[in-house]
């Protein structure tokens, strides 16, 4: 059985996963995946080492992505296949020759909708049920004996679907007050990056200027992501899913914090959560379910807020670290 896995090279990571697992299963199968070592020696031509295992192949899988659809090699390639199956009609039929599998957010209903392959059952690999539908599928002499491998390898899928890693990396570190507080943003509070701690050194204030002025509305530290993030995707995928992050209360200031995560060019509230804290390190958890929503999906801001209840002083120094996408499987 020979078996080629078109990707977008964005999608190496799980086409590599995807044909190990297969080499696992059988040791009858030979996995043509471009993106994996090996498979095209230095000096090959590229595009007739493609054309070649294409038109070998027993089993056509193409990965169906937003990556997919955006790359005009892969179209080439699901075309290809196409015009292989249309010219073999007689010998071959497509559920037995391509074998679609979903990469979410692109959902079963939608993978192939519009082209002549709409009617093909669609897999997915996020899921062990979706796992074994294609298994059967693509090797339906396989039996019983291999739900421990296929629950491992839908779990190792879904936490490469979603990017786990410091949220920190990724933003762009804003300190604000309240626009009717008297003075510059700096007067009330500052920061400093700490790439050792990968986190953030915060410096507030609350009142610099005159014991009578009354304190700003409140004080704020925001990761802005200007390209958004994505946290419906996880909240999707993990049942058990959350943002999390750990603030050092290091001069004991604050009693509480509230967090806000915004969406969206207009940086519209999705969810506002207030934390007590205690002395030193503080865990702040957000559960994704609370906020499975579409508008998860185009994440502009998440903001650490500072409002006058929350003193314990005036002025104070505390270091947020740690923000991510927590999983618990």
């Amino acid at each position: 059985m020979k078996i080629f896995i078109s990707h977008s090279s964005k999608d190496a990571n799980i086409a590599i996963k995807l044909a190990r697992f297969f080499e696992r299963m059988s040791i009858g199968v030979q996995v043509f995946c471009s993106s994996e070592v090996g498979t095209i020696q230095a000096g090959q031509d590229f595009v007739k080492r493609i054309t070649n295992a294409l038109t070998e192949c027993d089993a056509f899988i193409p990965l169906l992505s937003v990556n997919y659809y955006n790359s005009r090699f892969c179209m080439i390639e699901l075309g290809f296949a196409y015009a292989v199956l249309a010219q073999n009609i007689d010998t071959r039929n497509a559920d037995s020759y391509i074998f679609p599998v979903a990469i979410p957010p692109v959902t079963q209903a939608e993978a192939l909708k519009g082209t002549p392959l709409s009617h093909l059952q669609v897999s997915f690999i996020h899921e062990a049920s979706g796992v074994w539908e294609l298994l059967e599928a693509v090797l339906p002499e396989l039996r019983a004996g291999k739900n421990k491998d296929i629950v491992k390898f839908a779990d190792e899928i879904k936490k490469s679907l979603i990017r786990v890693d410091n949220i920190n990396n990724r933003a762009i570190h804003l300190a604000c007050k309240a626009l009717n507080a008297p003075g510059e943003d700096s007067d009330y509070i500052n920061y400093s990056d700490d790439p050792a701690a990968e986190g953030v050194e915060i410096v507030f204030n609350g009142k610099p200027f005159d014991e009578d002025k009354e304190y700003p509305e409140f004080l704020s530290f925001v990761y802005k992501f200007v390209d958004k993030i994505d946290l419906y995707q996880p909240a999707v995928l993990f049942e058990h899913s959350y943002l999390k992050a750990y603030l050092n209360n290091e001069t004991d200031s604050l009693a509480k914090i509230n967090v806000e995560i915004k969406y969206s060019d207009s940086n519209a509230i999705l969810t506002r959560k207030s934390f007590e804290l205690g002395t030193g390190e503080n865990e702040i958890r957000i559960p994704l379910h609370e906020i499975r929503k579409e508008a998860a999906k185009q994440v502009s801001e998440i903001c650490f807020v500072i409002t006058p209840s929350a003193y314990i002083k005036n002025e104070g120094q505390f270091r947020i670290h740690g923000l991510g996408i927590c999983l618990d499987t």
